[in-house]
């Protein structure tokens, strides 16, 4: 262990060990005969060059002990040299993996759902993301959320749409004929014997095909989808209700596809007996939870027969339906 002494320590030590052996007595104990000699080395310790340099030199050891003191490794740790970089590349890596975390946890989150609709029946569900589907009878969706995708697939039946509106996240609803993609918007679809019909409420919508067609169908315009093809419809006016209350307005319908939508609101199933008659066509104003009064006013002007059973609607030619009962 080294000592450090102080300065003032020092200096007065060594002055009185000058005064011991010039002054008072040599190293033989006799008396010192020179006071000339004491006189010099006074002033050689009052010198203020030898005292900034004694000086210096008593502080040194102890700034040389502070330096090499050995530190702890909560000091190291304490230090900003240490602490900063970290805190800097914490902070520049939240700025720049902040925007994917939402699609990271998302990637990892999925869910699924499957919606049926039995005949007659309507049902108003609501999705994982907030849009609204209401389905007619007769209707099978699947509903699949993952990371940035919303996809719906509509196996059969109609049901219309309400999507919440999520730019960083496209809905699609797939079919058999064709395909709609959107970001938010109303519209409804139906899939009626192959023939994929869309009606866009607000909004715009995307409906293609696998065979490369494709269409942007806006709010009051309708569209369909067959074999491969995309055909614009009549425009209607957006701000009713007609669906949801229950009605259809087409300028060109069969028979065929029109007894297949009066089925999904009937609780009786609807049976034409005569293939021919279903390429009948038909245009106007229709109310499909009212199947058999339909179909009595279209058979009025079309000549063919309706009987009404507790157990099911049959349509036939006109003449054959009391023959073949």
């Amino acid at each position: 262990m080294r000592l450090s002494l102080s300065w003032p320590f020092r200096r007065s030590a060594a002055r009185e060990a000058a005064r011991s052996i010039v002054l008072d007595r040599d190293a033989t104990g006799e008396t010192a005969p020179d006071a000339a000699l004491v006189e010099a080395m006074r002033r050689t310790f009052d010198d203020p060059a030898l005292v900034e340099a004694l000086r210096s030199q008593a502080s040194a050891p102890v700034r040389r002990s502070m330096r090499r003191a050995p530190k702890t490794w909560a000091a190291n740790l304490l230090r900003p040299v240490v602490w900063a970089p970290a805190v800097m590349a914490l902070a520049v890596g939240g700025v720049l993996v902040a925007p994917y975390l939402g699609e990271v946890v998302g990637l990892t989150s999925v869910e699924e759902a499957a919606y049926d609709t039995a005949r007659g029946e309507t049902r108003t569900v609501v999705l994982a993301d907030g849009s609204r589907v209401v389905l007619t009878g007769d209707t099978h969706l699947k509903v699949r959320m993952a990371g940035r995708r919303r996809q719906v697939a509509l196996d059969g039946g109609e049901a219309m749409f309400d999507v919440a509106h999520d730019a960083s996240r496209v809905f699609e609803v797939e079919t058999n004929e064709g395909q709609v993609r959107v970001l938010g918007t109303r519209f409804v679809m139906g899939l009626t014997n192959g023939r994929l019909d869309l009606d866009v409420y607000r909004g715009r919508v995307a409906l293609s095909t696998a065979a490369g067609a494709r269409l942007e169908v806006g709010a009051g315009e309708r569209a369909s989808a067959r074999g491969g093809e995309v055909i614009p419809g009549a425009p209607f006016a957006p701000a009713e209700t007609a669906w949801e209350d229950g009605w259809i307005e087409t300028d060109s319908i069969s028979l065929g596809e029109l007894v297949e939508r009066l089925s999904r609101r009937s609780t009786r199933p609807i049976r034409i007996r005569e293939e021919g008659l279903r390429d009948l066509r038909a245009a106007g104003r229709f109310r499909l939870d009212d199947a058999e009064g339909q179909l009595r006013n279209l058979a009025l002007v079309h000549d063919f027969e309706v009987r009404a059973d507790p157990d099911e609607i049959v349509v036939s030619a006109a003449g054959s339906s009391s023959a073949r009962r």
